[in-house]
């Protein structure tokens, strides 16, 4: 697609990013949706899917994935295409704060109960085969594909 719809909901953890897609992003024709919490997000991806087939960016903290539970079950079902990335705390962290993959919860589990496809990278060197799989998974048409990056 030409034209990309990029959603995000600020924090710390992915501030480098979120400012890297607001120098960029208008530049190169994706428009930007700025949303108080993770369902304003999911509404503009969906809409812009279903009205312009315009796939979608999401860029979102670790402990967003949790509210997301409900919306991403929305996004499967209406296939909206689109990506988002999910900052999560690395693993050696002890009950990191908000983090998503911790002793007692995987939230690979929950995207794997709900037939959404994801990408887990949790090293700098796989990066590119991280990227390369998501889009893989992306093109094949099925909705949302999620990118949890350490």
């Amino acid at each position: 697609a030409e034209r990309w719809l990029v959603s995000y909901y600020t924090g710390s953890i992915i501030s480098n990013l979120i400012g890297y897609l607001d120098r960029h992003a208008e530049a190169r024709g994706a428009l930007i949706l700025r949303g108080p919490n993770e369902h304003a997000i999911a509404c503009g991806a969906m809409a812009n899917w279903q009205l312009y087939r315009m796939p979608f960016l999401g860029v979102v903290t670790s402990g967003m994935m949790d509210e997301f539970k409900g919306t991403l079950a929305n996004l499967k079902e209406t296939a909206a295409q689109g990506i988002i990335v999910a900052a999560e705390n690395r693993g050696n962290q002890w009950y990191s704060f908000q983090g998503t993959l911790t002793p007692t919860e995987d939230m690979r589990e929950v995207l794997i109960a709900r037939r959404i496809p994801f990408v887990y990278i949790d090293d700098v060197e796989m990066i590119g085969a991280g990227l390369t799989e998501a889009f893989r998974l992306y093109h094949q048409g099925q909705g949302p594909v999620v990118i949890l990056a350490t």
